[in-house]
């Protein structure tokens, strides 16, 4: 049998720890830039099928009444969001004035489109939150509001792949389109039912670390703040139905920019169609959804009768008017900062 030499086994461990960082360190360039390349890969195949000269062509000869529709609409879908997430923030007595959670909404959509997803908009909103109610209360109003809002979500996308499966069979996309919607259906529902079981669960945790100690604490009151939501089901009820009223804006503002562009497209279509790209858009490749959205927009639209340049450009049109009003954020931000950083 080979020995091994005590040199070698002295090196060894040297050699072991001095992988262990240059993989670190490669493990973080990779994951910062995974997704970047992932977004830039997906524009180039979108690119490469589609005749961009012609679409340029059509964002230049724009119809004006329905961008002003779309602006409109984005402000429709932000004040729906910003009442939900009022009604949630006050079954735990926490009650600041609209106006006020409209500006932290704002600043978090700002953050969600220009930050590259390093700081993402919930986690903003939480800190913004920071004066007036604990973040677990915070983090648990968030939560419950994005569920209710993946709930709607996903029975809209349940319902379009229902009524328009032939879009969809060709591509070979119509299995994966549905397990995405089971397999989050499941996560979800698993979620919701466990929440209380999670809650006990976290207070068994032994802390190995004084920062380990106060996360498993924080987590565990957030698992409750959440788990008193079962006390409530009026604002819960409220707040489905105003997440439907939010997906009716983004039905309606996918109609608009379609429109923008000379679309002639049955609002039907958009109907069965919008959510699944709200959808596919949640899958976490990308940065901010971005080739994901705009794949999905170009290949789930030109079947329903768009040209591939129109849904391009609507497509484009879209994310555009998505940054521009949420650099109003980025505003609202800067003159918030200093009231924001000198809060208890």
């Amino acid at each position: 049998m080979h020995e091994t030499s005590p040199s070698a086994q002295a090196v060894s461990p040297t050699r072991r720890t001095a992988l262990g960082r240059f993989w670190a360190r490669t493990g973080d360039q990779v994951r910062l830039w995974a997704k970047p390349t992932v977004a830039v890969s997906l524009i180039a195949i979108v690119v490469s099928f589609v005749d961009w000269r012609e679409s340029l062509l059509l964002l230049g000869d724009l119809r004006l009444a329905p961008v002003l529709l779309a602006l409109l609409l984005l402000a429709v879908g932000l004040s729906v969001s910003t009442l939900k997430w009022q009604v949630l923030l006050a079954v735990h007595a926490v009650h600041v004035s609209f106006m006020g959670l409209l500006k932290y909404y704002w600043i978090g959509a700002f953050f969600s489109n220009f930050a590259l997803s390093t700081i993402g908009g919930d986690v903003v909103r939480l800190f913004c939150m920071n004066r007036h109610a604990r973040p677990t209360i915070v983090g648990a109003s968030i939560f419950v509001e994005r569920a209710s809002g993946l709930v709607i979500l996903l029975a809209l996308a349940a319902f379009g792949l229902s009524m328009r499966p032939q879009y969809y069979v060709a591509g070979g996309l119509l299995a994966p389109l549905w397990l995405l919607v089971a397999g989050l259906t499941v996560a979800l529902g698993l979620a919701l039912l466990l929440g209380s079981r999670v809650g006990a669960w976290l207070r068994t945790l032994p802390a190995f670390h004084e920062l380990t100690g106060r996360l498993i604490h924080a987590l565990h009151k957030m698992a409750l703040a959440i788990e008193h939501y079962r006390q409530h089901s009026r604002p819960i009820i409220y707040t489905l139905i105003l997440s439907a009223l939010f997906y009716t804006e983004v039905v309606l503002f996918d109609y608009s920019v379609i429109l923008s562009v000379g679309g002639n497209i049955m609002f039907l279509d958009v109907l069965f169609i919008a959510p699944l790209i709200a959808l596919v858009s949640l899958v976490p490749i990308s940065v901010n959804a971005i080739g994901i959205a705009e794949g999905a927009f170009v290949v789930f639209y030109t079947q329903a009768g768009l040209s591939p340049e129109q849904a391009l450009a609507a497509a484009v049109l879209r994310r555009l008017l998505v940054l521009f009003y949420s650099l109003v954020g980025g505003v609202i931000w800067l003159r918030e900062k200093p009231r924001l950083r000198s809060a208890p």
